[in-house]
């Protein structure tokens, strides 16, 4: 007997913790097991649109190296300075210390090197 397919949730939290997931290269059992929770708990979340991750959101966060923030709202105001590079750090400086044409051009330079530095398709 076949087995209805499941709705994956559309919960933008829970999204962007599995995006962070990916990004960071952890899996949800990883994170599962730095909350000490049950496994079949992501799947919970993913598929039942049970949100119990909400009530540990901060070490959610933790565990991904992001803001809770980021998390919540896709906003990450908080930058944490002690993880950046100095070329980061300059970076930030420089938009911040500039007008709004300087700050256009900072953005437009960064994304022409961006589309510069993407690897072709084969």
């Amino acid at each position: 007997m076949r087995e209805a397919k499941r709705q994956l949730s559309d919960d933008p939290v829970l999204f962007r913790i599995m995006s962070a997931l990916k990004e960071a290269g952890k899996t949800d059992k990883e994170l599962l097991n730095y909350l000490d929770m049950a496994h079949g708990t992501f799947d919970a979340w993913k598929y039942r649109n049970i949100k119990s991750y909400l009530s540990r959101i901060d070490d959610i966060a933790e565990f991904l190296n992001v803001s809770p923030n980021y998390l919540l709202r896709g906003i990450d105001d908080e930058v944490n300075f002690e993880t950046l590079s100095e070329a980061e750090i300059r970076l930030i400086k420089l938009y911040k210390n500039s007008d709004a044409k300087g700050r256009t051009h900072i953005l437009e330079c960064a994304e022409y090197v961006s589309e510069a530095v993407k690897p072709i398709a084969g």
